[in-house]
């Protein structure tokens, strides 16, 4: 069966106040969200602005009633010299530059295709479908965050590997009922009720290049990885910094090319598998 790689990432519906709109209060965050998805697909094309940009969705298939598969598309308008009788000409050519995109409904999974010939940046992909989604749940109260779900073998590995560590950031996002250890969700809980923040973001340094990275602190990195955030971790050695980010360490899964029944199946299958194991951990 032939496959496409995905890069794995998790959308989060967030309240922007303690308020709620009159309207939707039988409606859960998780079931708006749907809805919009929903209404993507039967659109068949939506086109919306971004950055002054023109940004298009098509809808692609359907894997099944969780599974929506779109083309996002980009306008990529460039000027072309060519040949006249006399004179050399000046034209204007445009191309759309398309990735694939499925999102799953039922764990807010968003994965995006790895095609470098189109999108080398993954997160002008990430960022036009936030500010669109965005756009959308802003009248019911919420915001829209997609965040990428790192590997956290990388991060140890990189540990083991580096002794003089000087430097740790750890960026949160808004805790999620349905993620994460407790330990780490109730306290971004206490944040987020006291100052309605969607992120958290933590530095540790050493400037002895003697930074400890302990048992506590691996606790936050799996929530990262589980939940979705951002780490970036850095060590000195015979004077070079060596430094690991999370989104170069971002989980990737490979899905069908093409959608019979077998294939829905199988994709279901490998989707349900990273969501067990996330909650395992």
């Amino acid at each position: 069966m032939e496959t496409d790689l995905f890069y794995v990432y998790r959308c989060f519906i967030i309240p922007t106040s303690h308020q709620y709109n009159i309207y939707d209060n039988k409606l859960s965050k998780e079931n708006l969200f749907n809805q919009e998805i929903i209404r993507l697909s039967n659109s068949n094309k939506t086109v919306f602005q971004y950055w002054k940009n023109r940004h298009i969705i098509f809808f692609d298939q359907i894997g099944n009633d969780r599974l929506f598969t779109f083309r996002y598309a980009k306008p990529i308008v460039r000027t072309k010299k060519v040949e006249g009788d006399q004179a050399i000409h000046e034209i204007i050519d445009a191309e759309l530059k398309t990735v694939k995109v499925i999102i799953d409904i039922k764990w807010q999974y968003f994965l995006v295709e790895k095609n470098t010939r189109e999108f080398n940046n993954r997160e002008q992909v990430i960022n036009a479908w936030e500010s669109y989604l965005s756009q959308r749940l802003r009248f019911h109260g919420y915001t829209i965050k997609i965040s990428e779900l790192p590997e956290k073998k990388d991060f140890w590995e990189f540990v083991s590997k580096h002794e003089n560590i000087n430097r740790l950031s750890l960026s949160f996002n808004a805790p999620n009922i349905l993620f994460g250890n407790m330990e780490t969700r109730e306290a971004l809980k206490q944040i987020k009720n006291d100052c309605n923040n969607d992120e958290v973001s933590i530095m540790l340094k050493s400037r002895e290049n003697m930074l400890v990275i302990s048992e506590k602190i691996g606790k936050y990195v799996d929530y990262i990885s589980d939940v979705g955030g951002k780490y970036l971790i850095a060590a000195k050695s015979s004077g070079k910094t060596y430094i690991l980010k999370s989104h170069e360490a971002i989980k990737t899964m490979r899905m069908p090319k093409s959608f019979d029944s077998h294939a829905k199946d199988k994709l279901i299958n490998i989707i349900d598998e990273l969501h067990k194991d996330d909650k395992g951990r």
